[in-house]
């Protein structure tokens, strides 16, 4: 079944989400540091699957008793988070001026199971559809009723203010805020603005962000699943001398780079290319000394590693090497630092990121893992998420990771073209470790709180 297209979702309601207490006039201006400033607008939205668990033999009033619980402690989640209600201004700073945030409360005319049983991309982005280039808002929500009482949350926050870590404090702020916890028990943001990483005086004067993928660019977003089972087994053949003990993160990484280079060699004929792999990663725990989770802000920041595709000797160590040398290598020049970031050393980066975007001899792909962030518990009082993925995946050769259900295998979302998307799909390596995209087993969502992503 064609989810997308049998399916109706149909908008309830769209409104402005204030903060309940408006923001002091000492905390009303917010400057963005070079990272804010080189992000995109917004960042890949998160979705997470809160199937009924309850009577909802009166779908009305179950549904309207969520609605208000949501909305209710959203209002004062932004009191905390309040730069998201803000405006953003001239590339520079944040008005904090609790103009409020997009909340959509859509109605699906079908059972969670339903999209459990056969996951369709085309329809999960519909849950969460967003303008990755609109600078109007600093949060996205929507709140998806189904009809057997289910519920789906989807969040997308401005990558101009936060990255993937600040989202999962925001996230499990306001869920603490729904359960009726007071601040005290709430984990409380610090918004590090431009102390850490300084400013650009002149913002037209940085190099742009990596293209989004235009609507005409066909671009295919598969999702592979890898149980616990086959990620072990990845571990062992992952690792080397150089690296004892890889993390899930680098194993599954190294495997996905190395069929993806199996299938850029099949395409080639006497032409030689480079394929470059960059791995985001979170640079609080690298300061020196570290920084505390609740940082808000773009701490987020990215090592690039190469090789060539020709090379058809490579095994999954050898890329295990690279990856963990990269990463050495970025921690090194952070800690270097202390608790500052070279902005020097950021533009250079940006420039040669955007630069490798237009080179034809380069196959470039871009990894980021949120394996480890506790999106299992995010709690608004109907119990804790069954699934929680990414959707809208719109950079192409984009490669997102995130925890399996039972929080200790992986799923790996990928944007590719068409045509790579096809010859990936039939690479017998890859078939023989991921499944694609298999029906959804509810797990417990309690992983290994060693096994850390590489964010």
């Amino acid at each position: 079944m064609d989810m997308a297209k049998a399916v109706r979702i149909d908008i309830i309601t769209k409104q402005t989400i204030r903060p309940s207490s408006p923001t002091p006039q000492h905390l009303r201006y917010i400057k963005l540091s070079l990272l804010d400033q080189l992000n995109f607008a917004m960042s890949t939205p998160i979705l997470l699957f809160y199937p009924s668990k309850g009577d909802t033999s009166n779908i009305h009033d179950h549904i309207k008793e969520q609605s208000q619980r949501l909305k209710s402690s959203l209002s004062k989640a932004l009191t905390l988070f309040y730069p998201l209600a803000g405006k953003i201004t001239d590339n520079s700073f944040v008005e904090c001026t609790d103009c409020g945030i997009q909340y959509t409360e859509a109605q699906v005319n079908c059972a969670i199971s339903d999209v459990f049983e056969r996951p369709d991309n085309d329809f999960l982005e519909k849950l969460m559809p967003i303008d990755l280039s609109s600078t109007l808002t600093g949060a996205i929500v929507q709140c998806n009723f189904f009809a057997c009482g289910g519920l789906v949350i989807g969040v997308s926050l401005s990558h101009k203010i936060t990255d993937a870590a600040s989202l999962g404090t925001f996230l499990g702020a306001w869920a603490t805020m729904s359960l009726g916890s007071p601040p005290p028990h709430v984990v409380l943001p610090h918004f590090v603005s431009d102390t850490i990483i300084p400013s650009m005086k002149e913002p037209s004067l940085l190099p742009p962000p990596p293209p989004l993928i235009l609507e005409l660019t066909k671009c295919k977003t598969r999702r592979y699943v890898l149980d616990a089972s086959k990620v072990s087994i990845l571990k062992a053949k992952a690792a080397s001398k150089c690296v004892q003990q890889p993390t899930r993160v680098e194993a599954v990484t190294a495997f996905f780079w190395k069929c993806l280079m199996t299938i850029s060699r099949s395409k080639q004929s006497g032409c030689a290319k480079s394929s470059v792999l960059t791995q985001a990663l979170n640079f609080r725990r690298r300061l020196v000394p570290p920084l505390p989770q609740n940082y808000i802000g773009n701490l987020s920041g990215k090592f690039i590693v190469e090789t060539k595709v020709t090379t058809s000797n490579l095994e999954l160590a050898d890329l295990v090497s690279l990856l963990r040398e990269g990463l050495e290598r970025m921690s090194n020049d952070v800690a270097k630092g202390g608790q500052t970031i070279d902005m020097a050393g950021l533009l250079e980066f940006a420039k040669e990121f955007g630069e490798l975007h237009n080179r034809d001899d380069t196959d470039l792909y871009s990894f980021t893992s949120l394996c480890g962030f506790p999106l299992y518990e995010i709690d608004f009082g109907w119990g804790k998420p069954t699934w929680a993925i990414v959707t809208n995946l719109v950079l192409k050769n984009y490669v997102l990771m995130i925890d399996a259900t039972d929080g200790k295998g992986v799923e790996v979302w990928m944007s590719l073209s068409e045509e790579d998307a096809t010859l990936f799909d039939r690479n017998q390596e890859l078939l023989a470790f991921a499944s694609i995209n298999p029906s959804v087993k509810c797990g417990d969502g309690k992983g290994d709180p060693a096994l850390t992503s590489c964010l």
